[in-house]
């Protein structure tokens, strides 16, 4: 064995901390042999997606975790819910899911994480800084803390980022070593309009055909026709995580290292995107315009503060159909703005993604998305959502019907 452990982890390993410890270390340093780490790391800070209901199984473990006396060691959020648990929760979250939901949540707080209960722990005031090593579990957020802020995360599987976060360590692999990373694949977008940037829908396409052609490979983007702000790469990160096994990606220009290997990035294996490859996914999703809408679903990642400013300068008339957005209960959000948005009658869904939850399920009509993670997942569930920009989107709350395609042409 090639793994180094540290007096600390051996102890761990040993027991000489508790069956939790044991337990997690155990898990640690299995995938560190696997992966052929030499040692283990320090975390700054872990977020776990462990925090949906998932069966009897994830209860249990999280019941014998605390009756062993297992604490974090870290500070840890959770992710999202799989319900609303906050105190305005819509009525449709009155249900045994959601008392199960609430169950977990309760088992890991008495381990001493905190309910952000968010897929979007980078808009928190505890995101981390760049060269902060962290335990993020959430695909979008992974990639994001990677490749935007410049910290550095494994793309933590379930068990393996409460593990960490139980003991304060990390397997040093993958990305959390210059190695791992480093680009390994070139994707030209030169040829993409830059029309497709001034919407929002361009960069959370792109983000999900980058993560089809790259897969678990590194990906550097060539610098993109228009800029793009911290929610368009929030959108390109996210459409990623959908579709890629990576855990970063690089964006000539952009993301924090993409400057250390521009030099090198063209020499690599590439792939070359052009207006077409958009069109082909929005046509996955895509209704018949003109079709009734049931609702329109916004906030997945969970909307931020910036989010919610951009929505409520858009709702300027009544809406026909219900409009459900979903944040984070931990978000700081302007009393004004959030005043606006209940007279407009849209409904905050905090701590849980509305693909999976009872306000997808309960519709009669085309449930209609900004977001492509929304409506891929959606799709996987069986639902036949219409994606499009967050003005289309808007205006499908308006009218009740779904609005025209959006065609961009070079």
């Amino acid at each position: 064995m090639n793994l180094r452990l540290e007096s600390r982890d051996t102890a761990d390993l040993a027991g000489a901390h508790g069956e939790g410890a044991r337990w997690a270390m155990g898990l640690i340093v299995a995938l560190a042999e696997a992966f052929g780490a030499e040692r283990l790391v320090d975390i700054d800070q872990a977020h776990l997606v462990g925090a949906y209901h998932s069966g009897p199984a994830n209860l249990d473990l999280l019941d014998r975790l605390n009756s062993a006396g297992a604490r974090v060691r870290v500070p840890t959020t959770l992710s999202a819910s799989s319900a609303d648990l906050s105190q305005t929760a819509p009525s449709c979250y009155a249900d045994g899911h959601a008392a199960a939901a609430r169950a977990v949540v309760e088992r890991a707080l008495a381990l001493g994480c905190t309910p952000a209960l968010t897929c979007a722990p980078y808009f928190l005031a505890t995101a981390p800084r760049r060269g902060q090593v962290v335990a993020w579990a959430e695909s979008n957020a992974a990639i994001f803390a990677n490749s935007v802020i410049g910290a550095k995360s494994l793309k933590t599987p379930q068990y393996l980022d409460l593990a960490c976060a139980l003991t304060g360590r990390a397997p040093l692999i993958g990305p959390l070593i210059d190695a791992g990373r480093a680009p390994q694949l070139y994707v030209d977008i030169s040829a993409l309009s830059p029309a497709w940037f001034a919407t929002s829908l361009g960069p959370e396409l792109l983000g999900h055909v980058v993560g089809e052609v790259a897969g678990v490979l590194n990906p550097f983007i060539s610098r993109p026709p228009r800029p793009l702000d911290v929610l368009a790469l929030r959108s390109v990160c996210a459409g990623a995580g959908v579709t890629s096994g990576f855990a970063l990606l690089h964006i000539e220009g952009i993301t924090p290292e993409a400057d250390n290997w521009a030099d090198t990035a063209r020499s690599l294996p590439a792939e070359r995107l052009v207006d077409h490859d958009l069109h082909s996914l929005l046509s996955r999703f895509e209704v018949t315009e003109g079709d009734p809408v049931g609702a329109v679903f916004l906030g997945a990642p969970h909307f931020g503060p910036e989010d919610l400013n951009r929505l409520a300068a858009l709702l300027n008339t009544p809406m026909k159909v219900p409009l459900l957005v979903s944040v984070s209960r931990g978000g700081t959000f302007e009393s004004a703005i959030l005043n606006r948005l209940d007279a407009a009658g849209v409904t905050l869904v905090h701590d849980t993604c509305t693909y999976y939850g009872p306000p997808a399920e309960n519709i009669a009509g085309v449930p209609v998305t900004n977001s492509v993670k929304w409506a891929a997942y959606a799709t996987n569930r069986g639902f036949r959502p219409h994606l499009t920009s967050l003005v289309g989107a808007v205006e499908a709350a308006r009218t009740g019907r779904v609005p025209a395609p959006i065609w961009i042409t070079p």
